[in-house]
Protein backbone atom coordinates (compact mmCIF):
# COMPACT_ATOMS: atom_id res chain seq x y z
CA UNK A 1 0.00 0.00 0.00
CA UNK A 2 3.15 2.52 0.78
CA UNK A 3 4.62 1.55 -2.47
CA UNK A 4 0.87 2.13 -4.28
CA UNK A 5 0.67 5.73 -1.99
CA UNK A 6 4.23 6.88 -3.43
CA UNK A 7 3.63 5.60 -6.72
CA UNK A 8 0.58 7.81 -7.09
CA UNK A 9 1.90 10.80 -5.53
CA UNK A 10 4.99 10.65 -8.44
CA UNK A 11 2.00 10.50 -11.30
CA UNK A 12 0.51 13.92 -9.80
CA UNK A 13 4.22 15.52 -10.33
CA UNK A 14 4.93 16.23 -14.24
CA UNK A 15 8.87 15.53 -13.49
CA UNK A 16 7.74 11.92 -12.26
CA UNK A 17 4.56 10.91 -13.82
CA UNK A 18 5.62 8.64 -16.50
CA UNK A 19 7.26 6.50 -14.52
CA UNK A 20 4.94 6.36 -11.83
CA UNK A 21 1.75 6.06 -14.52
CA UNK A 22 3.91 2.34 -16.34
CA UNK A 23 3.87 1.21 -12.80
CA UNK A 24 0.15 1.76 -11.65
CA UNK A 25 -1.02 0.41 -14.82
CA UNK A 26 1.28 -2.43 -14.35
CA UNK A 27 -0.46 -3.12 -10.65
CA UNK A 28 -3.96 -2.85 -12.36
CA UNK A 29 -7.00 -3.48 -10.68
CA UNK A 30 -5.72 -3.45 -6.83
CA UNK A 31 -4.14 0.51 -7.62
CA UNK A 32 -7.85 1.28 -8.62
CA UNK A 33 -9.49 2.40 -5.41
CA UNK A 34 -6.43 3.96 -4.20
CA UNK A 35 -6.44 6.21 -7.12
CA UNK A 36 -9.98 7.17 -6.64
CA UNK A 37 -9.63 8.44 -3.27
CA UNK A 38 -6.16 10.42 -5.12
CA UNK A 39 -8.71 11.96 -7.51
CA UNK A 40 -10.85 13.31 -5.02
CA UNK A 41 -8.04 15.11 -2.87
CA UNK A 42 -6.06 16.09 -5.47
CA UNK A 43 -5.86 20.01 -5.70
CA UNK A 44 -4.50 20.10 -9.40
CA UNK A 45 -5.83 19.80 -12.52
CA UNK A 46 -2.66 18.23 -13.82
CA UNK A 47 -3.14 15.42 -11.40
CA UNK A 48 -6.63 15.07 -11.42
CA UNK A 49 -6.02 14.56 -15.19
CA UNK A 50 -3.36 12.22 -14.52
CA UNK A 51 -5.40 9.98 -12.29
CA UNK A 52 -8.24 9.61 -14.62
CA UNK A 53 -6.27 8.54 -17.17
CA UNK A 54 -4.41 5.95 -15.37
CA UNK A 55 -7.67 4.61 -13.97
CA UNK A 56 -8.48 3.87 -18.45
CA UNK A 57 -5.41 2.77 -18.58
CA UNK A 58 -6.21 -0.24 -15.93
CA UNK A 59 -9.65 -0.13 -17.45
CA UNK A 60 -11.38 -2.08 -14.23
CA UNK A 61 -15.12 -1.18 -14.44
CA UNK A 62 -14.94 -0.71 -10.67
CA UNK A 63 -13.83 3.23 -11.55
CA UNK A 64 -16.68 3.53 -13.89
CA UNK A 65 -18.94 4.81 -10.82
CA UNK A 66 -16.47 7.41 -9.82
CA UNK A 67 -15.77 8.33 -13.27
CA UNK A 68 -20.08 9.03 -14.19
CA UNK A 69 -19.92 11.37 -10.94
CA UNK A 70 -16.71 13.43 -12.22
CA UNK A 71 -18.33 13.62 -15.04
CA UNK A 72 -21.07 15.63 -13.61
CA UNK A 73 -18.86 17.85 -10.94
CA UNK A 74 -19.49 21.42 -11.05
CA UNK A 75 -15.50 22.07 -12.03
CA UNK A 76 -15.17 22.31 -15.65
CA UNK A 77 -11.55 20.02 -15.57
CA UNK A 78 -12.65 17.59 -13.27
CA UNK A 79 -15.41 16.68 -15.88
CA UNK A 80 -12.80 17.26 -18.77
CA UNK A 81 -10.65 14.35 -17.18
CA UNK A 82 -13.20 11.96 -16.42
CA UNK A 83 -14.63 12.36 -20.03
CA UNK A 84 -11.91 11.30 -21.07
CA UNK A 85 -11.82 8.64 -19.03
CA UNK A 86 -15.02 7.43 -19.75
CA UNK A 87 -13.97 6.94 -23.75
CA UNK A 88 -11.97 3.58 -22.46
CA UNK A 89 -15.17 1.93 -20.62
CA UNK A 90 -17.65 1.80 -23.82
CA UNK A 91 -18.29 -1.92 -22.51
CA UNK A 92 -20.99 -0.10 -20.13
CA UNK A 93 -24.23 0.34 -22.01
CA UNK A 94 -25.11 3.58 -19.98
CA UNK A 95 -21.44 5.04 -20.98
CA UNK A 96 -21.96 6.03 -24.74
CA UNK A 97 -24.93 7.50 -24.21
CA UNK A 98 -23.81 9.66 -20.98
CA UNK A 99 -21.04 10.65 -23.35
CA UNK A 100 -23.39 11.80 -26.33
CA UNK A 101 -25.57 14.06 -23.79
CA UNK A 102 -22.42 15.49 -22.49
CA UNK A 103 -21.65 16.40 -25.83
CA UNK A 104 -24.59 18.05 -26.45
CA UNK A 105 -25.57 19.43 -23.46
CA UNK A 106 -22.40 20.82 -21.15
CA UNK A 107 -22.07 24.76 -20.23
CA UNK A 108 -18.26 24.05 -21.71
CA UNK A 109 -17.36 23.97 -24.77
CA UNK A 110 -14.11 22.09 -24.27
CA UNK A 111 -15.52 19.67 -22.54
CA UNK A 112 -18.01 19.37 -25.19
CA UNK A 113 -15.25 18.24 -27.66
CA UNK A 114 -13.88 15.62 -25.91
CA UNK A 115 -16.79 14.00 -24.84
CA UNK A 116 -17.37 13.70 -28.43
CA UNK A 117 -13.71 12.15 -29.45
CA UNK A 118 -14.87 9.97 -25.71
CA UNK A 119 -17.98 9.07 -27.82
CA UNK A 120 -16.01 7.78 -30.70
CA UNK A 121 -13.58 5.46 -28.66
CA UNK A 122 -16.81 4.22 -26.50
CA UNK A 123 -18.72 3.66 -29.53
CA UNK A 124 -17.23 3.85 -32.25
CA UNK A 125 -16.14 6.45 -35.08
CA UNK A 126 -19.70 6.14 -36.77
CA UNK A 127 -21.03 7.76 -33.15
CA UNK A 128 -18.72 10.59 -33.29
CA UNK A 129 -19.30 11.39 -37.03
CA UNK A 130 -23.06 12.20 -36.10
CA UNK A 131 -22.17 14.24 -33.44
CA UNK A 132 -20.09 16.05 -35.46
CA UNK A 133 -22.53 16.53 -38.27
CA UNK A 134 -25.22 17.78 -35.58
CA UNK A 135 -22.45 20.60 -33.83
CA UNK A 136 -22.58 21.95 -37.60
CA UNK A 137 -26.09 22.77 -37.38
CA UNK A 138 -25.53 24.08 -33.96
CA UNK A 139 -26.33 27.92 -32.80
CA UNK A 140 -22.86 28.72 -31.79
CA UNK A 141 -20.75 30.76 -33.93
CA UNK A 142 -17.87 28.74 -32.15
CA UNK A 143 -19.06 25.20 -32.43
CA UNK A 144 -20.10 25.27 -36.04
CA UNK A 145 -16.69 26.34 -36.96
CA UNK A 146 -14.74 24.03 -34.92
CA UNK A 147 -16.90 21.65 -36.64
CA UNK A 148 -15.88 22.88 -39.88
CA UNK A 149 -12.37 22.73 -38.96
CA UNK A 150 -12.61 18.97 -38.02
CA UNK A 151 -14.70 17.29 -39.44
CA UNK A 152 -13.24 17.17 -42.80
CA UNK A 153 -10.24 15.62 -41.91
CA UNK A 154 -11.54 13.22 -39.78
CA UNK A 155 -13.42 11.54 -41.98
CA UNK A 156 -11.93 12.53 -45.53
CA UNK A 157 -13.86 11.64 -48.81
CA UNK A 158 -16.74 10.49 -46.26
CA UNK A 159 -20.60 11.36 -48.88
CA UNK A 160 -22.49 11.84 -45.34
CA UNK A 161 -19.89 14.25 -44.35
CA UNK A 162 -19.47 16.19 -47.64
CA UNK A 163 -23.42 16.90 -47.74
CA UNK A 164 -23.46 18.01 -44.07
CA UNK A 165 -20.58 20.21 -44.92
CA UNK A 166 -22.51 21.56 -48.12
CA UNK A 167 -25.86 22.01 -46.42
CA UNK A 168 -23.99 23.92 -44.00
CA UNK A 169 -22.31 26.23 -46.79
CA UNK A 170 -25.99 27.06 -48.28
CA UNK A 171 -27.19 28.16 -44.54
CA UNK A 172 -27.79 31.69 -44.86
CA UNK A 173 -27.30 32.40 -41.40
CA UNK A 174 -23.87 30.35 -41.62
CA UNK A 175 -21.39 31.65 -39.36
CA UNK A 176 -18.31 33.60 -40.99
CA UNK A 177 -16.07 31.88 -39.39
CA UNK A 178 -16.99 28.69 -40.35
CA UNK A 179 -17.05 29.56 -43.77
CA UNK A 180 -13.55 29.45 -44.82
CA UNK A 181 -12.94 25.80 -43.14
CA UNK A 182 -16.21 24.61 -44.41
CA UNK A 183 -15.27 25.50 -48.64
CA UNK A 184 -11.68 24.19 -47.65
CA UNK A 185 -12.77 21.13 -46.42
CA UNK A 186 -15.47 20.68 -49.74
CA UNK A 187 -12.32 21.46 -51.75
CA UNK A 188 -10.80 18.29 -50.46
CA UNK A 189 -13.48 16.11 -50.57
CA UNK A 190 -13.21 14.79 -54.00
CA UNK A 191 -16.72 15.03 -54.42
CA UNK A 192 -17.83 16.40 -57.69
CA UNK A 193 -20.87 17.91 -55.73
CA UNK A 194 -19.07 20.21 -53.60
CA UNK A 195 -18.37 22.35 -57.02
CA UNK A 196 -21.79 23.76 -57.53
CA UNK A 197 -21.68 24.52 -53.00
CA UNK A 198 -18.27 26.49 -53.86
CA UNK A 199 -18.69 28.15 -56.96
CA UNK A 200 -21.05 30.97 -55.32
CA UNK A 201 -18.03 31.93 -53.39
CA UNK A 202 -16.36 33.36 -55.75
CA UNK A 203 -18.80 36.26 -56.23
CA UNK A 204 -18.13 37.00 -52.46
CA UNK A 205 -17.86 40.83 -51.89
CA UNK A 206 -15.20 39.74 -49.18
CA UNK A 207 -11.77 38.95 -50.68
CA UNK A 208 -10.68 36.04 -48.19
CA UNK A 209 -14.24 34.34 -49.05
CA UNK A 210 -12.86 34.36 -52.69
CA UNK A 211 -9.77 33.13 -52.44
CA UNK A 212 -10.81 30.49 -50.09
CA UNK A 213 -13.29 29.56 -52.96
CA UNK A 214 -10.42 29.95 -55.59
CA UNK A 215 -7.88 27.77 -53.60
CA UNK A 216 -10.51 25.15 -52.95
CA UNK A 217 -12.11 24.89 -56.67
CA UNK A 218 -8.36 24.19 -57.52
CA UNK A 219 -8.01 21.34 -55.01
CA UNK A 220 -11.07 19.45 -56.16
CA UNK A 221 -9.55 19.71 -59.90
CA UNK A 222 -13.12 20.28 -61.59
CA UNK A 223 -12.50 21.98 -65.26
CA UNK A 224 -16.32 23.81 -65.06
CA UNK A 225 -14.26 25.95 -62.41
CA UNK A 226 -11.85 27.75 -65.28
CA UNK A 227 -14.38 29.95 -67.14
CA UNK A 228 -15.34 30.88 -63.15
CA UNK A 229 -11.74 31.51 -62.28
CA UNK A 230 -10.60 33.20 -65.32
CA UNK A 231 -12.05 36.68 -65.00
CA UNK A 232 -10.48 36.86 -61.12
CA UNK A 233 -6.90 36.36 -62.59
CA UNK A 234 -6.17 40.06 -62.08
CA UNK A 235 -7.88 40.09 -58.48
CA UNK A 236 -5.98 42.39 -56.33
CA UNK A 237 -7.48 41.70 -52.93
CA UNK A 238 -5.76 40.49 -50.07
CA UNK A 239 -6.42 36.82 -49.68
CA UNK A 240 -4.09 35.57 -46.78
CA UNK A 241 -0.18 35.87 -45.75
CA UNK A 242 2.52 32.67 -44.94
CA UNK A 243 3.46 32.50 -40.80
CA UNK A 244 6.86 33.99 -39.90
CA UNK A 245 6.37 37.01 -42.05
CA UNK A 246 6.06 34.83 -45.27
CA UNK A 247 4.62 36.43 -48.36
CA UNK A 248 1.44 37.91 -49.20
CA UNK A 249 -0.68 36.69 -51.44
CA UNK A 250 -4.08 38.69 -53.46
CA UNK A 251 -6.94 36.28 -54.35
CA UNK A 252 -5.26 36.57 -58.06
CA UNK A 253 -2.42 35.16 -56.91
CA UNK A 254 -4.60 32.03 -55.29
CA UNK A 255 -6.91 31.87 -58.66
CA UNK A 256 -3.55 31.44 -60.71
CA UNK A 257 -2.55 28.69 -58.41
CA UNK A 258 -6.03 27.13 -58.61
CA UNK A 259 -5.90 27.37 -62.33
CA UNK A 260 -2.21 25.81 -62.42
CA UNK A 261 -3.67 23.03 -60.17
CA UNK A 262 -6.97 21.95 -62.17
CA UNK A 263 -3.94 22.10 -65.27
CA UNK A 264 -1.87 19.63 -63.58
CA UNK A 265 -4.78 17.49 -63.04
CA UNK A 266 -5.78 17.27 -66.36
CA UNK A 267 -5.23 13.46 -67.86
CA UNK A 268 -3.69 13.36 -71.01
CA UNK A 269 -4.19 9.30 -71.53
CA UNK A 270 -8.42 9.84 -71.08
CA UNK A 271 -10.26 8.16 -73.35
CA UNK A 272 -11.77 12.03 -73.23
CA UNK A 273 -8.98 14.05 -72.84
CA UNK A 274 -9.87 17.06 -70.91
CA UNK A 275 -8.43 20.44 -72.58
CA UNK A 276 -5.23 21.95 -71.32
CA UNK A 277 -5.56 25.39 -70.39
CA UNK A 278 -2.71 28.11 -71.15
CA UNK A 279 -3.12 29.97 -67.67
CA UNK A 280 -0.74 33.15 -68.57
Amino acid sequence: MADLQRLIQQLVVPETRQQAYTALVAVGAPAVEPLIAAFEATPTDFGQSQIASALAAIGDDCAVPALKAWARSSQPKTRQSAVIALGAFGRDSQVPEMLRDIARHDPEFEVRLVAIGATGRAAGKEAAKALWIELLNDPSEQAVATAALNISGAFPGDPVVNEAMMATLRRPDVPRAALGWLIMGLGKSGDSRAFEAIAPFLRSADGQQRAHAADALGKLGDPRAVELLMPLRDDRAYAWEEDHGGPKYSVGDVVKQALDAINRQAKPDDPKPRRRWKLF
